[in-house]
């Protein structure tokens, strides 16, 4: 750091608080989508085990092929919100190393944390399918 007085730190430190705010509550949705993907396994390969057992069971195969659906848009969840988690790791090391070199310069910043933003959006965006068709295979599940 070009100066290494107390109120500077604090200043650096002061700034890294959002991004960092956003890896943990990143993480917490990371392991919710993570806790969502391991039902949705549970629950095909026991439909699978069902529908293997019971030849020309339709609605067993339905409920599969919406259920890997889902597991795929999770998936894809999974990826933009890790993404997003490793762009505001990145945004506060950029931080430290933007005042360690004396970089004035705030366009790296910018990118990277609106690039965890976009990423944080697709991923919820990819919940929220996963929600609808939850509520799809809950319909065929019941029969209505």
């Amino acid at each position: 750091m070009n100066s290494y007085d107390l109120n500077a730190v604090l200043l650096v430190l002061q700034m890294a608080i959002s991004p960092a705010v956003l890896v943990s509550g990143a993480s917490l949705l990371i392991l919710a989508l993570g806790s969502r993907m391991a039902n949705i396994l549970v629950r095909i390969r026991a439909l699978s085990a069902r529908a293997g057992a019971a030849d020309g069971d339709d609605r067993s195969r339905i409920q599969i092929d919406m259920l890997y659906a889902r597991a795929r848009l999770l998936r894809w969840s999974i990826l933009a919100v890790s993404v997003c988690v490793l762009c505001s790791a990145a945004t506060i090391l950029t931080i430290f190393l933007c005042k360690l070199f004396g970089i004035t310069s705030g366009v790296a910043l910018t990118l990277l944390f609106a690039a965890a933003l976009v990423s944080l959006i697709a991923g919820v965006g990819a919940l929220i399918l996963d929600a609808n068709l939850s509520l799809k295979a809950l319909t065929i599940e019941i029969g209505k």
